[in-house]
């Protein structure tokens, strides 16, 4: 993960964060962001990056100063070396130069003396009257005699033989035909992810013990992250037509006693096409699509429920919850805390999505990815995805 995408997907958890649950925000982590956003502009140059950070590191800083009064430092650093690295290398003294150019001018002399001897030995090895060699009338061999003439060989035939009635077969009771979806939840394998895959959500690096509740085990979304709706969920969920369900299990339970923050989050690309929908690259749980919606919900360590639901707007370059959006999806978790769903009415979420991002939803083209953060005031935060991040 490049330093832009890092700094990007510190921010957009902390905003997440910021937005269900402000006095969960741990203000050293938004310190280290701010310090961390202002530094990347000595090594980041793209305009359009640079532009984003900015907007970022001016938000966080108006944060820390709504919360707490105090200022910070809101400009970008200026794009160039940090103070201590080493300068670039001086160019070759000229010396060196004059050595390789005299170098390679004996070498072409050489070559020439080298091409002129091997002419003059050639020229004096050659006969002319040799020519004459080539030019005589060739001699021209005898007409061998006419080969015989082998007999053909009579074609043989074979008589076909009579076709004997062979019995017929007694059909099978017919059986009623499944319906796709039937089809696809007894076919399709349910795609698992490895244990032991946690990782930093700010540096990507590999989390040695993570705690429980955050190592996905397996979901509804394949390895090439499409979408299958008609996979089982492991718990039972209230019954319903003309709904989708996005589930995910984990190897260990949620403790039942804990101080951390979980979040289940889905992102899903609903027409299958990265040039719609939030830009690829713009959020760290889809980096390679682009997602239309953004939901989830946080489970509180007092064993509350906090669901969300966001349409991407191209019209404001950003997520919203405003009137157009459907209501937020049906949480289902099992007893155990192991296993999750939610579930979302299909044909309002369709037409929420159409409406606001212009784009035509395709159940079957789907495409998307879940997650799970864990995070408190003094828990930085932690991941899993399922399908992994590319």
């Amino acid at each position: 993960m490049d330093e832009y995408q890092s700094l990007m997907t510190r921010h957009q958890a902390l905003q997440a964060q910021s937005s269900r649950n402000p006095q969960a925000v741990n203000l050293d982590v938004v310190r280290k962001l701010v310090t961390d956003l202002r530094e990347a502009g000595r090594v980041i140059d793209d305009t359009e990056q640079r532009d984003r950070l900015n907007e970022v590191l001016q938000y966080w800083a108006d944060f820390l100063h709504e919360r707490t009064g105090e200022r910070v430092d809101n400009l970008l650093a200026t794009y160039g070396y940090h103070l201590g690295d080493a300068p670039p290398p001086a160019p070759p003294r000229k010396s060196l130069w004059l050595l390789v150019i005299g170098g390679t001018v004996g070498i072409i002399l050489v070559a020439v003396v080298v091409a002129y001897s091997l002419l003059r030995n050639l020229s004096a090895a050659f006969d002319p009257t040799d020519v004459a060699l080539i030019t005589e009338t060739p001699t021209v061999l005898e007409t061998p005699a006419e080969l015989p003439v082998m007999p053909s060989p009579e074609l043989v035939t074979t008589e076909t033989p009579p076709l004997l009635p062979s019995p017929t077969p007694e059909l099978p009771a017919a059986t009623p035909v499944p319906t796709e979806t039937e089809e696809l939840a007894e076919a399709a394998p349910i795609p698992q992810d490895p244990a032991g895959d946690v990782t930093s959500l700010a540096t990507g690096q590999a989390v040695a013990d993570p705690p429980a509740g955050v190592d996905l085990a397996s979901c509804n979304i394949t390895a090439g992250t499409v979408v299958q709706p008609g996979l089982a969920p492991p718990l039972e969920l209230p019954a319903g037509e003309g709904q989708l369900t996005l589930w995910l299990t984990l190897h260990e339970p949620v403790p039942a006693d804990r101080t951390l923050n979980y979040h289940f989050l889905v992102a899903l690309d609903m027409d299958a096409t990265p040039g719609t929908g939030r830009p690829v690259g713009a959020g760290f749980i889809n980096p390679e699509l682009g997602t239309e919606v953004g939901a989830g919900v946080f489970l509180y360590p007092d064993g509350s429920l906090d669901p969300y639901l966001f349409i991407w707007d191209p019209a404001q370059g950003d997520w919203t919850d405003d009137a157009r959006v459907p209501a937020e999806p049906e949480v289902t978790l099992n007893a155990e805390r192991s296993a999750i769903a939610l579930t979302f009415d299909l044909e309002a979420l369709r037409a929420a999505v159409q409406a606001i991002t212009n784009v035509t939803p395709a159940l079957e083209e789907m495409r998307g990815r879940v997650g799970v953060i864990a995070s408190s005031a003094t828990q930085a935060a932690i991941a899993d995805f399922c399908p992994d991040l590319p």
